[in-house]
């Protein structure tokens, strides 16, 4: 159980800091953020705006909002009960924290752009790599899936080699 919770406060704050407090701002200030980006590294990583109105890596773009917003919130319904599912394969096993801090992040990445995508049609990105301007503007929330799911994965093929 404490480990069920520790997923679920992870979620909502990851949730918190992208949904209510970073996108407010970036999209407040987007007019000035995508003309002129903020440096936060030099020559590594900027702050600019960009809003997505398809999915990652703006697939499905020319989908209708509507479409797009009820088939990422089915997704993310596959993956809760995906992760209460696989709950009793990991429980009591050693990487459990680990493995909650992971669906934690990935829960709590996909329901901050799926709020942002509900609330605004479109999903807020502002993280862009200087030094390689043709890689996507990602959010905290596509870092936060990004991670956890690598974690997932790779924690997941540990399992499999033990067993």
């Amino acid at each position: 159980m404490l480990y069920k919770v520790t997923t679920v406060i992870i979620a909502l704050t990851l949730l918190s800091l992208e949904a209510w407090l970073i996108k407010p701002f970036i999209r407040v200030n987007a007019l000035a953020l995508a003309s002129t980006p903020v440096e936060v590294l030099p020559n590594i990583l900027q702050i600019t705006a960009a809003f997505n109105n398809g999915v990652a890596f703006s697939g499905l773009s020319h989908w209708q909002p509507a479409l797009v917003l009820g088939l990422t919130g089915l997704l993310l319904c596959g993956l809760m009960v995906l992760w209460w599912a696989t709950f009793p394969l990991w429980q009591g096993r050693r990487q459990c924290l680990l493995t909650s801090v992971a669906w934690g992040l990935v829960l709590g990445g996909a329901l901050a752009n799926w709020v942002d995508r509900w609330q605004w049609g479109s999903v807020t990105d502002y993280v862009q790599f200087s030094f390689w301007p043709q890689f996507a503007i990602m959010n905290l929330g596509d870092w936060g899936v990004s991670l956890g799911a690598m974690v997932l994965v790779v924690l997941s093929l540990r399992l499999q080699y033990k067993t």
